[in-house]
């Protein structure tokens, strides 16, 4: 026992040694001066870098920007979670016009404030709202996203926070990009030209830079997608269906007479009910319990989960709306002094896109179209249902779709201008100072198509007074 204590003792004190001997080098070493290029952190346990800015900062690299591939802004910054995904060109929505808007925390784009290099950019709407088509990417060298506390220093327009362009406006050289891209299904083409070119003059004390570019987004129709093509219907059928008012139902024995008796229907219809018409003269009900509905296969209709009939919205809705766009940016500055910059900055930007919707409707919540019964168009049953109600001889109440004569299309055209001059230079110790003026100007050009004349719609059928003899046998 004492042997083995006395060669642990010995192995510990050798060990003792070493070690002095490597500190004692190691201390020889430290004591010379060394030069430290660069300090990377690994770790921390510091959570918040309050020491670099008050609020959170998201910053989007031109890097990530080039990966995405030729997309609007609006489709990048979407794919980040602090934006709501509703508020682009994508969707074919006729509140949006074509425009696509930044819509931070899903508040709305009225909530969110879009600058450019820390400048406000011009509306393209009467709410103030900022179209991201207005930017073309190919001078975008990053953007900056903060979702918080905004409001205290920009105003009540950054509630849900601020997006802030960044722009190369320090960018030399010549750069020419082309980009395309297109769905897994080979449709939905995008592509993108641009052109960029910059550099200094006069010796120096100048500095232009210059971006021209083109984007061309093709559209893509729901129907060619099945997880969209099976959802949602439009609220009025191509064909039309006769809404019986709630003072004036038809008999529940006329009804029966003609879907039970006449027909074979399994189920008495309600009274209530909205009625339409096969193309054989037959009617069918449009809700449920949904009774006789004689078209091949539900065409041009389809049953939405037997609730009720409806016009497909798939065949006419975008998926992706189509967009072209021509922009052309440009800014000089030059040096007047030691400590003074004057600057010019353009930004003109003209685009098209369109939305379209499966037809007009003759009636809407608060108006109803109105069809006598001298209308010699009026099927033999319709008539028996008709003449059952309480006031027999009262108009037809009639909503219908235009669907089946064509969709409606908005055609929108933006022409928008910005100008800007400005003085900017150094003060005091660090302090900087930029004072600038701006002018913008939007210009919208819409054209509808596809709209029924109302007026005279309702001229045609309350006037004839006998069945044209081209039109036998049509509704």
């Amino acid at each position: 026992m004492k042997a083995i204590y006395w060669l642990a003792t010995c192995s510990a004190a050798a060990l003792l040694s070493a070690t002095a001997a490597v500190t004692g080098a190691a201390a020889q070493e430290a004591a010379q001066p060394a030069d430290v290029g660069e300090v990377v952190v690994t770790g921390s346990r510091i959570a918040r870098k309050d020491y670099a800015a008050d609020s959170p900062v998201v910053t989007l690299s031109e890097q990530a920007l080039e990966i995405s591939g030729p997309a609007s802004i609006e489709q990048t910054l979407n794919q980040l979670p602090q934006f709501g995904a509703l508020q682009g060109t994508t969707t074919a929505s006729p509140a949006k016009q074509g425009r696509s808007s930044a819509n931070l925390r899903g508040l709305g784009p009225t909530r969110t404030l879009v600058l450019m290099d820390g400048r406000r950019m011009q509306p393209s709407d009467a709410q103030g709202t900022i179209d991201l088509n207005t930017v073309a990417s190919s001078l975008i060298g990053g953007v900056e996203i903060i979702t918080g506390g905004a409001s205290a220093v920009y105003g009540s327009d950054a509630i849900a926070g601020v997006v802030n362009l960044k722009l190369k406006t320090d960018f030399e050289g010549l750069v020419l990009d082309a980009q395309y891209g297109e769905t897994h299904r080979a449709d939905g083409d995008t592509y993108e030209l641009s052109a960029a070119f910059g550099g200094d003059f006069n010796d120096g004390r100048g500095h232009a830079v210059v971006s021209l570019s083109y984007f061309n987004r093709e559209e893509i129709y729901g129907r060619s997608r099945d997880f969209f093509a099976a959802t949602g219907i439009a609220g009025q059928l191509r064909g039309g269906v006769v809404q019986a008012e709630a003072s004036n139902l038809p008999s529940q024995a006329a009804l029966n007479a003609i879907f039970v008796s006449g027909y074979g229907a399994g189920t008495n219809p309600l009274r209530n009910q909205a009625i339409g018409v096969n193309r054989d003269g037959t009617l069918f009900t449009s809700t449920a319990p949904i009774l006789n509905l004689r078209y091949a296969d539900h065409d041009p209709y389809i049953v939405d989960q037997g609730q009720r009939v409806g016009f497909p919205l798939a065949e006419t809705y975008f998926l992706q709306s189509p967009m072209e766009r021509y922009a052309v940016f440009g800014r000089a500055e030059h040096a007047v002094g030691d400590r003074v910059t004057a600057y010019a900055q353009v930004n003109l930007t003209d685009y098209k896109s369109q939305w379209t919707r499966n037809g007009d409707t003759a009636t809407s919540a608060t108006a109803t179209a109105s069809i006598p019964l001298s209308n010699p168009f009026i099927p033999a049953d319709l008539r028996t249902v008709l003449a059952s109600r309480p006031n027999p001889n009262a108009p037809i109440n009639f909503a219908f779709n235009t669907g089946g004569v064509g969709p409606r299309v908005n055609y929108q055209s933006y022409d928008v201008r910005q100008y800007m001059v400005g003085v900017k230079g150094h003060a005091w110790r660090d302090w900087t100072w930029d004072v600038y003026a701006t002018y913008g100007k939007t210009k919208l050009n819409e054209i509808q198509d596809g709209y029924i004349d109302r007026t005279a719609w309702a001229a045609l059928v309350s006037a004839p007074r006998r069945r044209p003899q081209r039109l036998r046998g049509r509704l």
